[in-house]
C-alpha cells in the first residue's frame, strides 16, 4: 500500500483535494462494507495480497478472482479495495419510472492516474442486465457502461466501470495463479542469478520461456526464474 507521503503526493498530483480526497482517504481506512456471499455457481473466498498487506474479498473464483489477481499484478495499479460503502445511483427503470438504489461496488481500485468504481460481471450476465435495466447498464463502442454510476463518479474527479469477464485472459488467470507463490517469496534471488539473467536477455531480449530455462538450467534454477517473472526482474506477456 501507499505510505501516506506517497498518498498525499499522488492526490496532489491528480488534483484530489476537500470531498474528493476526504473520501478516497475514508474507503483506504475502512473495513469492507459487507462480507461477500456464495451462491449455486459461485464460491466465495479471500485472496492474501502482498500488495496490499491484507486479504481482499471475492465472490466468485471465475470472475471476480481474476480481476483481483489482474490487480495484484498490474503495476499500474497502486491499491485497490473490496465491498467499499455503498453509493447512491439513480437512472429511470424500463417502463421509465425513477429509480434510487444504494450500490455496492465490488471493487475500489487506485490506478497512477485515475480512481474508482469498478462492477465485475460475467459476459453472459450483462445482456441480461442491460435488456431488465436499459439505463443501468449500456454496451457503447464494445464496452459496457454504467451511465449513472458514471454520473456519480465524475462530480468527484473519479471513474466507474463495468469489468467484463471477457476482457481478461483465462491464459493470464492460470499464469498468475501458477506465479502466486513465488510473489509471496520473502527470499531474494541471489545477486549472481539476476545478473546472469539480465546479461543473457541482453544478448537475446526476445526468448521463450522453454529456452530461457534450458540454457541457463545449469547456473540459475527455475524457481529463480518464476521468481524474477513474478516479481517483474523479466518482462513477460503473462496474457500469451
Amino acid at each position: 500500500m501507499l505510505t501516506e507521503i506517497q498518498f498525499a503526493t499522488w492526490c496532489d498530483r491528480l488534483g484530489f483535494f476537500g470531498e474528493t480526497r476526504e473520501l478516497i482517504g475514508e474507503i483506504r481506512t475502512s473495513p469492507p462494507s459487507r462480507l461477500v456471499g456464495g451462491g449455486t455457481r459461485n464460491v466465495p473466498g479471500d485472496y492474501p495480497s502482498r500488495k496490499m498487506g491484507c486479504t481482499i474479498q471475492f465472490e466468485s473464483h471465475t470472475v471476480e478472482l481474476a480481476f483481483v489477481l489482474k490487480c495484484e499484478f498490474d503495476p499500474d495499479v497502486l491499491e485497490f479495495f473490496s465491498q467499499v460503502e455503498p453509493i447512491r445511483i439513480a437512472y429511470a427503470s424500463a417502463k421509465g419510472r425513477s429509480v434510487v438504489v444504494h450500490h455496492t461496488a465490488d471493487y475500489f481500485v487506485l490506478r497512477k492516474n485515475s480512481a474508482g468504481w469498478v462492477e465485475v460481471k460475467t459476459a453472459e450476465e450483462l445482456p441480461m442486465l442491460a435488456e431488465q435495466m436499459p439505463n443501468r447498464y449500456l454496451l457503447t463502442d464494445g464496452r459496457w457502461e454504467c451511465p449513472p454510476g458514471k454520473s456519480y463518479a465524475e462530480p468527484h474527479s473519479l471513474t466507474y466501470e463495468v469489468h467484463s469477464s471477457e476482457t481478461i485472459s483465462q491464459v493470464f488467470v492460470r499464469n498468475a495463479s501458477f506465479l502466486d507463490d513465488y510473489l509471496r517469496k520473502t527470499d531474494p534471488v541471489a545477486s549472481p542469478s539476476l545478473n546472469l539473467i539480465a546479461d543473457r536477455l541482453a544478448q537475446k531480449p526476445a526468448i521463450t520461456l522453454g529456452d530461457l530455462l534450458a540454457e541457463t538450467r545449469e547456473v540459475v534454477s527455475s524457481d529463480e526464474i518464476y521468481q524474477m517473472i513474478a516479481n517483474r526482474k523479466i518482462a513477460v506477456d503473462l496474457s500469451a
